[in-house]
Order: C-alpha cells, then structure tokens, then sequence
C-alpha cells in the first residue's frame, strides 16, 4: 500500500531519513533540521513537493518523496521520483518497483516526463530502472549553496523578465537553442507556447527572462524551482539559457549568472545548472565561480511509455 504522508508520519520519516541520507546513496551528509523542513513543507501544502509512505501488511516499510517542477523541454511537468527508500528487513519484495509503477499511472496527465537521480556507480539500481523503461539522460547537474554566494552587485541591465509582447522572439530564439544539439529531445513549437504562458501567468514553477543588446532581444534563459530535502529547501535550476552567436563572447552569459545568483540569493538554498559533459568551457567557468559537479546520473521515461 502506498498512501501521501500525514501528521503522524513525522517521526517515522525523520528516522527512514536519516538512514537513507547515512547510505551510499546520498552523497552529503543532511542535518536533521533539513528533514523537519521537508516534513513542515508537505504538511504546508508546497506545489512542489509531495511525500510517500509505503506499507506492506499495515506496517510502515519506506517513504518517497516526489518533487514537481517545469520543463520547457517537455512543455509542462517534470515529476522527479528524488528519494525512495525501503526498510533493510522489506527489501527483495518489489516495494520500490512498485511504487515506481504506481507512481508512473497516479502521475499520468500531471507531468509530462518522470526523472530520477542515480549515482553511476549503483549498477543495481540503474539495471532495475532500466528494465522498467528508463533511460539515461546526458546533462548533469552543477550547484552551488546560496549561503556561499556574495552577490555581485554589478549592475545586469541586459536582462529583464518577460513580458506579453516577447513572445514571437521566444518561439525563435528556443527553436534554435532545440535546435543546437544540446537538447537530449527537441521541443516541438507548441512547448514553448506553454511556457510563455506559464511565465506570463506567474506559475510557481518556472520564470523566463530575455537578454537584450542593441534594442534586441538575442537570448533567453528559463529558471526553474524544486524542493531537495538534501539541501532542506528550493533549488533554483537554471534550465536553459540561450545567446545568439553573433553575440556571444560579449559577457551577457557572465552577467546573467550575477543576475541569477543575486535575484534568488535569499529565495533558495541552492543554484543549480543543468549542462552537458560537452560543454566544456562553460563547466570550466561554473567551476571557477565555485559550482561543483554532482556525481548523480538522471535517468528518465516518458508517461507515453508506461502506458
């Protein structure tokens, strides 16, 4: 049985928690108080996140937490299974590949794309997620903690939000940004229609921002937001973010990075950029303004497949 969490569950989850953090799986140690604010967070009714307990025989055998958060890539929802843990004494009975099943119909209609993270080394996990239709993605994941930043305070005014009238030169700028070969799937143009209207009505999973030069509007970037309970808060993930090549090497990359970091500098508590091991330069640059890569894997299934 697998039921959302509720009040009575907080004891039971911070020790499940703290097990699963102390294991191979996590690769920080996570202070206790993180998990309190989990806990505090789904009870408080957060859009993006959402916890799991799982039972076998009225007993209480694992949990799950499910984090949402938006894709332009698949034009809506990407819910992240981020931690499924089950008790020593109830593993080998197929409790997590259930969950994941059931999961993947209780999520069908809502998200567009389920994901999950897996250190690379775990052959087991990967070999079992592979078999139920997942398959590994090529980004990775480079953070930062907020609390390690000093804002540059380095006037950005090339960078602006969105507005109404930006939306023709999204479409066209995000098509050649799908089109550039760093997009693991390329968007079809009905996707980037329903992220402008997903910035432009202010939805809490996702912000849009043009970059300007000479009057132009000749980039854009796409910033997301989800729960980590690793990190005991909101993640800020900067998505996509696309310059014009006859623009480029004129440090709008550079100063749209102070202007991410200063504009949710005390609204979460990690910066997080998704890139490819190709991109070499720019990793190089991250690393250089003290973003480390993490060594978790995605893994991802389209709901189309778990039909």
């Amino acid at each position: 049985m697998v039921r959302k969490f509720t009040p009575d569950d907080a004891q039971a989850f911070y020790q499940m928690a703290r097990q699963f953090h102390s294991s191979d799986a996590v690769i920080h140690q996570t202070p206790d108080q993180n998990f309190r604010d989990t806990f505090r967070e789904i009870m408080n009714g957060s859009p993006s996140l959402e916890g799991y307990i799982i039972e076998k025989d009225g007993v209480i055998a694992g949990y799950s937490l499910v984090l949402l958060t938006y894709s332009n890539e698949v034009g809506g929802l990407l819910a992240n299974w981020d931690e499924i843990f089950i008790k020593p004494e109830f593993r080998g009975q197929g409790l997590g590949s259930g969950f994941l099943a059931l999961m993947e119909k209780e999520y069908q209609g809502k998200a567009k794309l389920y994901r999950m993270e897996v250190e690379k080394e775990n052959d087991r996990a990967i070999a079992l997620y592979k078999r139920m239709g997942y398959r590994m993605l090529d980004y990775r994941q480079a953070t930062k903690a907020s609390r390690d930043t000093v804002p540059d305070p380095a006037p950005t005014p090339h960078i602006r939000p969105f507005s109404p009238g930006d939306q023709e030169d999204f479409f066209h700028l995000a098509q050649q940004f799908h089109a550039s070969g760093l997009i693991d799937t390329p968007a079809p143009p009905s996707h980037f229609r329903d992220t402008f209207q997903t910035v432009i009505s202010h939805g809490p999973h996702q912000d849009g921002f043009m970059i300007c030069k000479d009057g132009k509007n000749v980039g854009y970037a796409l910033v997301g937001f989800f729960y980590a309970n690793e990190a005991g808060g909101m993640q800020s993930n900067l998505d996509e973010m696309f310059i014009l090549p006859p623009y480029r090497g004129q440090g709008l990359g550079k100063e749209f990075l102070r202007f991410f970091e200063r504009n949710y500098h005390d609204r979460v508590i990690v910066y997080r950029i998704e890139v490819c091991d190709s991109q070499t330069r720019l990793i190089d640059s991250l690393s250089r303004r003290g973003y480390d890569l993490l060594e978790y894997w995605q893994m991802i299934k389209s709901p189309e497949s778990a039909r």
